[in-house]
């Protein structure tokens, strides 16, 4: 038993040196619920910088472009409405006390992926514009 204490002191102690304090097990909730945030908006001017660029490239299809915004905001009212569904609140609810402390942390994540999934499909229309 004794020659196991060394190698269990040494394994605890590895673990501050192989993981550093800048991880995310390491962050308060706060922090981690900006650091979401920030990478929503990062994904975000990334989605409305393709989608410009999309609508620029393909600005002489008056058909395309009309038909793109129009996706775009359905896309848009779609993810209000898919925000609501993973995260219900009743009239007055505080999403905070419904969902739990990490609500502002799962909302942007589950949002972020959205975006990114969109940025794809744009990305996608973009490639095959000539």
């Amino acid at each position: 038993m004794k020659t196991r204490w060394p190698v269990i002191l040494f394994l605890s102690l590895s673990m501050f040196v192989i993981l550093p304090p800048s991880t995310a097990w390491s962050q308060s909730q706060s922090e981690m619920n900006e650091m979401a945030q920030v990478s929503l908006e990062k994904a975000d001017k990334r989605l409305n910088a393709v989608y410009q660029k999309l609508l620029s490239k393909r600005a002489g299809e008056k058909v395309f472009c009309d038909t793109l915004r129009m996706a775009q905001r359905a896309w848009l009212k779609f993810v209000d409405l898919h925000m609501q569904s993973v995260f219900p609140l009743s009239e007055n609810e505080n999403p905070h006390q419904v969902h739990g402390s990490m609500y502002p942390l799962d909302y942007a994540e589950e949002k972020r992926t959205l975006v990114e999934e969109r940025t794809r499909q744009l990305e996608s229309l973009l490639n095959r514009a000539q």
